[in-house]
């Protein structure tokens, strides 16, 4: 072999030869060209030579891995820096491998570089410096066979600076790594898991905070710490054999308490003001690409904070004190209560329930009475909503005691500070949605003691100009005061009328039906618990809803522009239906329905079924009732208002036959088919109707 070329031409026949013997020749026949060449005659074929020589160290054959690490010895004495490179590449290939002498060959390889003072600092920088080099220039697989190799023979991971710019190299293959081959993905795969073995997660810790701590360095990758972690106690132990580390840098990572970690992640995890405006109509596309970074930047790190408090044994979780305990709780409150997903994903809304079940773990350990995610909220709400919600609501009816404010607090003029100065929106941008999920985990009797510190958020949402919040006030309103809260308690407030006056309110939002058929039937399941039943002012307050709630509703409708019909038209026929026994209610609800009828007659045929349903449900609930009465001697109250009623159901039905015509027939028919004695009175027969 005369010429360079004609050396890399009979190397690759010799890699790739079906033969053991002849594979395990390969480097042998380097070794003879260099006894008679120049070593500077390769560089211009060195790549494809280093590549199958690489090939070869991989052979599935350990006589020819062996073969090859041993002819690599006289390379440690040449003068070319090329060729002593290569030899410590080998040493660190072969020091990984399944066999002991290959490892053994590997060792005393390595050991032959050292004592001719082979600088394996500056060798570790040029692997270092190609990785980082990503997509400048062709990254072969055994780079990543080195660095695994200094991973496992050397001090380097123990030196910050190294083990840090490898992570993010490792980081950019990782986040890439559909771009790469099967072959490079595999050899990334085996790098991390070499780190694996080397690292505690405590030593992870301290990488993690450097990162974030060095603000000159590029974006903290969450990503790979996440990889690197899970991975944790998932392979297996260093081999005893293997050598024992050689010193190349200053090793100071030292380990550090995850605690530190946790509270920096959670610091990270904070809403930024970015999020303050709508970000759905943002023509900016520098704030739009902030926020999809800060989005899936968090969904990293929740998932990297599990993994931590995971790497924590058990029962050592409990160490986790209070404060930490209470910053990821308020952490995944925030977006566990973001329903629009403005800053989480659903995914980001899985990682942050895994790490409250991973927290709730540790915490049940310790106090066996905290089962849940519920009993966890319950144990910090006090302290959520003082710390966080009340610094950013007040509300000018509610007093510091959770009463209503005296009449002259509340003749003092401030619209300004209530309705311009919202620093809930603006100061603390996750202040509605930690309140909101927060209030939902918890239920009676729990709200008694903090009721205080409930009310004014919840009527500031329900007073806020944005229908939004509003929607959120209502159901806030319904779970804490109608469903969760003893009557006697919220009567002693004495803000009743201040619930009540605020949900009919709600009721003029016309043009948002979903406001307005939520807000009616919170408004009327209030009534019962802010007035006795059956007192003058239940019955007043009942009329009220009818009146400014359903007929002034009504009245906006009219010419087709607000869709009222169907959020009233439903709550009339369902209080209709469902209120059996109690007269008035069912009577209001009647005369309700029968005004809705005459006042939108062209849009009632959609929902002719919905209003049949229930005054046949009425009818036949109040024939019932008044036959069960007679037959136990039962004195019959109410008698005018019954005969109301009945008139009413007739009414009723009449105006169905005038507003849907033939359509309405086969209903009335299936009526009488199912009962005649008792619907014919009702509809009228069938050859009144002439149903043939």
């Amino acid at each position: 072999m005369s010429t360079a070329k004609e050396l890399c031409a009979s190397i690759a026949s010799l890699a790739n030869d079906r033969h053991r013997n002849v594979r395990a020749s390969a480097m042998p026949v380097l070794k003879s060209y260099l006894d008679t060449h120049d070593p500077s005659h390769l560089h211009s074929v060195w790549p494809e030579v280093r590549n199958q020589l690489l090939k070869v160290l991989k052979d599935e054959h350990h006589s020819v891995r062996l073969a090859t690490v041993v002819a690599a010895v006289p390379l440690c004495k040449s003068s070319s820096r090329l060729l002593r490179t290569f030899a410590a590449t080998v040493s660190m290939v072969g020091i990984l491998d399944d066999h002991c002498d290959v490892r053994k060959a590997a060792s005393t390889l390595l050991a032959y570089l050292r004592e001719g003072g082979f600088d394996f600092g500056s060798f570790a920088a040029e692997v270092g410096a190609k990785l980082m080099q990503l997509g400048e220039q062709k990254i072969e697989d055994g780079d990543f066979l080195t660095l695994r190799g200094l991973v496992a023979s050397t001090n380097l991971p123990y030196n910050v600076e190294w083990a840090v710019l490898m992570l993010m190299a490792l980081g950019k293959f990782s986040t890439n790594v559909r771009q790469y081959e099967e072959q490079i993905q595999k050899a990334v795969s085996a790098v991390l898991d070499q780190f694996r073995k080397v690292y505690t997660p405590e030593h992870l810790h301290t990488l993690a905070l450097f990162m974030l701590d060095r603000k000159t360095l590029p974006q903290f990758d969450s990503l790979m710490f996440v990889e690197l972690y899970a991975g944790m106690g998932a392979t297996d132990t260093v081999r005893e054999e293997q050598l024992a580390r050689f010193d190349i840098a200053i090793a100071d990572l030292v380990p550090t308490d995850g605690k530190m970690l946790l509270d920096t992640l959670s610091k990270r995890t904070q809403i930024p003001t970015l999020f303050v405006n709508d970000l759905k109509e943002a023509t900016d596309s520098k704030v739009f690409s902030e926020a999809q970074s800060f989005k899936m930047q968090a969904l990293a790190e929740l998932r990297l904070m599990n993994l931590v408090i995971l790497r924590v044994d058990v029962n050592d979780r409990p160490n986790l004190n209070d404060d930490m305990t209470y910053d990821i709780l308020l952490t995944c409150a925030s977006f566990l209560g973001d329903d629009e997903g403005r800053w989480a994903f659903p995914e980001t809304q899985a990682a942050a329930n895994a790490l409250l079940q991973t927290l709730l773990t540790g915490i049940t350990t310790s106090d066996p009475q905290i089962t849940s995610i519920s009993h966890l909220v319950t144990r910090f709400l006090p302290r959520i909503l003082e710390q966080d919600i009340k610094p950013y609501f007040r509300h000018p009816n509610v007093d510091e005691t959770g009463h209503r404010a005296s009449a002259m607090r509340r003749k003092v003029p401030q619209k300004t500070d209530f309705y311009e100065d919202q620093p809930w929106k603006v100061e603390k941008v996750d202040c509605v949605e930690i309140f909101q999920w927060s209030v939902r985990q918890v239920k009676s009797p729990h709200f008694g003691p903090i009721q205080h510190l409930l009310i004014p958020p919840i009527l500031t949402l329900l007073d806020d100009f944005e229908e939004r919040y509003k929607h959120r006030g209502v159901h806030l309103l319904r779970h804490v005061v109608v469903e969760n809260s003893a009557p006697a308690d919220i009567r002693r407030t004495g803000l009743g009328d201040v619930f009540f006056e605020t949900l009919c309110r709600c009721l003029t939002f016309h043009r948002d039906p979903v406001l307005i058929k939520d807000t009616l039937s919170c408004i009327i399941d209030l009534v019962p618990v802010i007035e006795v039943k059956e007192s003058q002012g239940y019955y007043a307050k009942l009329e009220t809803i009818l009146e400014t709630g359903v007929l002034k509703g009504l009245q906006m409708s009219l010419g087709g522009k607000v869709r009222i019909v169907q959020p009233t038209l439903g709550s009339m026929c369902e209080l209709l239906q469902e209120h059996r026994g109690d007269i008035p209610t069912q009577l209001a609800a009647s005369e309700a329905i029968i005004r809705i009828v005459e006042t939108c007659w062209p849009r009632v045929p959609v929902y002719r079924g919905l209003v049949l349903k229930s005054v046949a449900e009425a009818w036949r609930n109040f024939h019932r009732d008044e036959t069960r009465d007679k037959e136990q001697g039962r004195y019959i109250r109410e008698q005018t208002e019954r005969t109301q009623l009945t008139a009413n159901l007739r009414n009723i039905c009449r105006l169905l036959r005038l507003a849907c015509g033939d359509s309405i027939v086969p209903g009335f028919n299936l009526l009488l088919h199912v009962d005649e004695e008792l619907f014919e009175d009702l509809v009228g027969t069938k050859k009144a109707h002439d149903i043939l």
